[in-house]
């Protein structure tokens, strides 16, 4: 969902421009680019750089707030702006057909050190990889300069690829952008057609699975290498309501089962795992035409939801995407 931005304030900073307003029509919930007209009728596209928030009233930024919302962008030399022109977003999610299937890289302990480290406390995600799977910082850093680093300055977006049987896959993939996003999609090969079920990042939108469909998973991939590690890949992008003695029991199972990891700290980690995809009020029911969806404000798999970018015909492919698992 784009955003239309209505100007009242605009400040010239040397070559950054920052203009404030309020939202007139859809909404605003994360850095994206944006199209903003000049006193010469060119318009220019741009990305916002940082965005300020005066008097909020929630999240996302809606035409009910009164909240004034400040961006600024990169400013073109001599350009000045058309203070009567709204500036237009393009929306969260760019996309990139130059992406990297890079799927062996579950087995590999400083991607998943990197990838797990940060669900599994409040520490430095560095501090946690040396707990968890003996990595250092200096490991951790030259992984993601040799795996990812180089991928992203060549405008390369790396993805994994997750076999959920009959033609059907689970994607992860790593967007750079305006923002960093880690997106949950879910794959039909039949007809190299995918929807987006969530979205991790500095401005979230999860959660993006049930952890039923993350077990069932597990079952029609267990003859893949490492399921365990794509099952905790996936879970991250879950909500609980609590962890039961079973899910206790898999998550920590899982762990052991990580190439490095630490085997025996397999239940703290589950434990501290769990705990930080707990969020008790969040509700799933199943609708017919929708298949199941949530109460979660911030979930695309939540048709009411003011983040979401899904139609109606996108809920029907996940309800397809999951026939014949058990509720």
């Amino acid at each position: 969902m784009t955003f239309k931005l209505r100007v009242s304030k605009v400040e010239y900073r040397g070559d950054e421009l920052a203009i404030s307003g309020r939202i007139i029509e859809g909404s605003f919930f994360g850095p994206e680019a944006v199209t903003i007209c000049g006193r010469d009728g060119k318009q220019i596209t741009v990305g916002i750089v940082r965005h300020f928030l005066d008097a909020p009233e929630g999240w996302p930024v809606l035409p009910s707030h009164e909240t004034i919302l400040s961006i600024s962008v990169c400013r073109p030399v001599d350009f000045k702006i058309d203070e009567t022109q709204p500036v237009v977003g393009h929306g969260c999610l760019l996309e990139n057909s130059n992406r990297e299937n890079v799927s062996h890289l579950v087995e590999d302990p400083a991607f998943l050190a990197m990838q797990l480290s940060n669900h599994l406390g409040d520490d430095d995600v560095e501090e946690l990889s040396e707990l968890y799977f003996g990595i250092s910082a200096d490991k951790l850093d030259r992984f993601y300069k040799t795996e990812f680093g180089w991928r992203f300055d060549a405008g390369v977006w790396p993805y994994l690829a997750m076999s959920a049987g009959e033609k059907r896959f689970f994607e992860i993939e790593f967007a750079t952008g305006i923002e960093y996003q880690e997106r949950y999609w879910a794959v039909d090969s039949t007809t190299s057609t995918g929807v987006l079920l969530g979205y991790n990042s500095g401005h979230f939108s999860l959660p993006a699975l049930r952890v039923e469909e993350v077990l069932w998973f597990q079952r029609v991939a267990s003859d893949q290498l490492n399921a365990g590690a794509m099952s905790l890949l996936l879970l991250a992008a879950c909500y609980i309501n609590e962890a039961t003695p079973e899910l206790k029991d898999f998550v920590s199972t899982c762990f052991a089962g990580l190439p490095g990891f630490k085997a025996k700290t397999s239940q703290n980690a589950a434990e501290a795992f769990l705990e930080h995809i707990t969020v008790r009020d969040v509700r799933w029911e199943y609708v017919h035409d929708l298949g199941w969806i949530n109460n979660w404000p911030y979930s695309q798999r939540n048709p009411s939801s003011t983040m979401r970018v899904l139609e109606p015909e996108d809920y029907s492919f996940i309800r397809r995407f999951f026939a014949g698992m058990e509720r």
